[in-house]
């Protein structure tokens, strides 16, 4: 992790090298502990290597893509139960050598989970998932 800039209200550069995936954000000192979080969070998931995302759209499909080619397994991609949804997730899926599942059959056995849904959907989504094994498990959320 680098970090540049002073203390204070002043802007922090920060970002984090996963394999060749950078995750990069700025943030003010009041923020600095999401954005600690954030990286630690990052380098947990680069020591186990599995990652579930929930909502392979535009950003959770991007993001599978990217950690998948920096040698990530990309365990599952869950996603709504609308067909469409579902066979871009499977066809995401196959290129990635990963399950594509809806919210309703989804193992969630990562020990990292993705969340790359639009605000609107997370408590909801969220009260879906509600009964999965959560032990040992870091769940975040992109949007």
């Amino acid at each position: 992790v680098s970090q540049l800039g002073e203390q204070g209200n002043s802007p922090t550069d920060s970002s984090v090298e996963i394999g060749r995936v950078c995750v990069h954000f700025v943030s003010t000192a009041r923020d600095q502990s999401i954005s600690s979080a954030l990286c630690s969070v990052l380098w947990y998931a680069r020591a186990v290597q599995t990652i579930a995302i929930v909502g392979p759209g535009r950003l959770g499909s991007s993001l599978a893509r990217s950690l998948h080619s920096a040698g990530y397994r990309i365990a599952e991609l869950v996603s709504s139960e609308k067909p469409t949804s579902i066979r871009r997730a499977r066809r995401l899926a196959r290129a990635l050598k990963s399950r594509a599942s809806s919210l309703t059959a989804a193992r969630l056995n990562a020990k990292v989970v993705w969340f790359c849904l639009p605000d609107a959907r997370i408590a909801p989504t969220a009260r879906r998932l509600a009964n999965r094994d959560w032990s040992q498990k870091i769940a975040i959320h992109s949007s």
